[in-house]
Order: C-alpha cells, then structure tokens, then sequence
C-alpha cells in the first residue's frame, strides 16, 4: 500500500515537472521571439526613416542652395545606407524561424552580428568624413556666419551617437545570441 502511494506521489511529481519545464521552454521561446521581434522592428523603422529623410535633404538642399555634388553625394549615401539596412534587415528577417533549427539561427544571429558591426563601422567613417568634407567646402562662411560651432556639435554627436548606437544594437543582438544559446541548452536537457 505505502509502495503504491509513493508511486502516486512519483507520478504526480514528475507530470508536474515535465508540465513546469514546458512551462520554462515556452517563456524562454516566448523571451527570443520577443527580443527578435523587437531587433526587427528597430531594423524596419530605421529603414522608413532614411526613406523619409531622403525627400528632406533634397528639397533642404534645393532650397539652401548646396552644392550640387555635395547634394548628390549625400543622397547617393542615404540611398547607399538605406539599401544597406534593408539587406541587414532581411538577413535578420530569417531569425523569426528560430524554431524550425537553432543552430541555424545561431549562424544567422553571428553574421548578422559581424554585418551590423561593419554596417556601424562604415557609417560613421562616411559620415565623419562627409563632415568633415562639409566643414572644409563650407569652412569659410561657417566662420564668417560664427557658425562653426555647429560642424563641431553634429561631428560630436555624430561620433559619440554613432558608437553609443552600435555598442547598444550589438548589445542587443548579444543578448538574442545568449537567449537562444540558453534555449538551446534547455533544449539538450530535455
């Protein structure tokens, strides 16, 4: 008698366990298709934004009288950077089926890391240097207009933004990395 209950109690132990570790994979599942989701819409809002701006720099530059080359070089990069984020965002786009292949994913989530961080690299290199560009076409009338203050402010800026954005979206794409690893070992476990 005591034996059958001891088996009851087993029993009733181990479907609780196994209904708990469900319970565990779901909320982690639930926590990567979460951070994935979050990584992508950032990725598609960036890109509507560059598209929007495009519109805004032409008609600012038309209508402050830019120089032409400096106008279409501008452009090209926005149009250059834009493309660039929707093939980033693309390649990243192929996470959202996590479930069918984790180790997949994990080769996914490494080389959409190493693309985000060259992405990063190459924009601020081109937009230090389009800046600096700027600054030397128009150094002239900056001083003349005491104007130079906002070369050096959007430099600034531009530099610090540019690093704090990436080491914030590399972050987070660790984070994903780490998430899905985690889920993966839950997995082995089982």
């Amino acid at each position: 008698m005591e034996l059958e209950q001891l088996k009851q109690q087993w029993d009733i132990l181990h479907a609780k366990l196994d209904e708990q570790q469900i319970i565990n994979k779901r909320l982690m599942e639930n926590a990567v298709t979460q951070k994935i989701d979050f990584i992508n819409n950032y990725n598609w809002i960036g890109i509507i934004l560059a598209i929007v701006i495009i519109p805004i720099v032409i008609f600012l530059g038309k209508t402050r009288h830019i120089e032409n080359g400096l106008l279409v070089f501008t452009v090209c990069m926005l149009v250059f950077f834009t493309i660039l984020g929707i093939y980033k965002a693309l390649q990243f786009k192929k996470i959202n089926s996590f479930k069918n292949n984790i180790l997949d994913t994990e080769k996914i989530i490494t080389q959409h890391e190493k693309i985000s961080f060259w992405y990063y690299v190459i924009t601020l290199v081109i937009v230090v240097s389009f800046l600096i560009v700027f600054g030397l076409t128009y150094y002239e009338i900056l001083v003349a207009y005491k104007r130079h203050w906002i070369l050096i402010a959007a430099f600034t800026l531009a530099v610090i933004g540019g690093i704090g954005e990436m080491k914030w979206y590399l972050k987070k794409i660790k984070n994903l990395h780490q998430s899905i690893s985690d889920l993966k070992e839950f997995e082995k476990e089982e």
